[in-house]
């Protein structure tokens, strides 16, 4: 039987579009049953139409999608959340009401990226603004990095040794380990 981590646990994948924020996020979350929020969802249909034309968001266009998405976090105790969070500013903005969360950085070859986002269907964001993504991305140096190129169970069980690393939480979950 699965036990529940029933603390306050709050992670944000972040990275560029097609790093598997969104894949990993809902798995995690899906096995410990936590709330999923995808970052996506929370984009004014302004924004989500700009980009579907290939013109990459601006920094107005950011914070009010971050403010958005701060308000849903507001409403769940433990979650995970997929957000690009490109620049070091807006991690301070989603920081700033939720000091105890965990941030780990998807990351994999940009070749890897083109594919994932060549293959998507039905998404706003297209593959022509994965460079744009690229070179706004501010590489953070304190955040752990997650390569998604690895397969998803191995993924799984990085965050859960990052948080596990961190914080004493999952200290009591250590058998949980064997499945992910």
């Amino acid at each position: 039987m699965r036990q529940q981590v029933s603390n306050n646990l709050r992670i944000i994948l972040i990275g560029v579009s097609g790093s598997g924020k969104t894949t990993i996020g809902k798995l995690f979350s899906k096995y410990f049953k936590f709330k999923f929020i995808e970052g996506d969802n929370y984009h004014p249909m302004s924004s989500k139409i700009k980009m579907q034309k290939g013109v990459p968001l601006n920094r107005n266009d950011r914070v009010i999608w971050h403010i958005k998405i701060q308000k849903k976090l507001d409403l769940h105790r433990s979650w995970v959340l997929s957000c690009s969070a490109l620049g070091k500013w807006q991690r301070k903005i989603l920081f700033k009401k939720n000091k105890s969360l965990f941030f780990i950085h998807c990351k994999c070859d940009e070749t890897i990226l083109a594919k994932r986002l060549g293959m998507r269907t039905g998404h706003f964001f297209p593959a022509s603004l994965l460079s744009s993504q690229l070179c706004s991305f501010e590489n953070p140096r304190d955040i752990p990095v997650l390569k998604t190129s690895l397969s998803k169970s191995q993924c799984l069980r990085k965050i859960f040794l990052i948080t596990e690393n961190q914080s004493q939480s999952f200290s009591n979950y250590r058998s949980d380990l064997s499945r992910l």
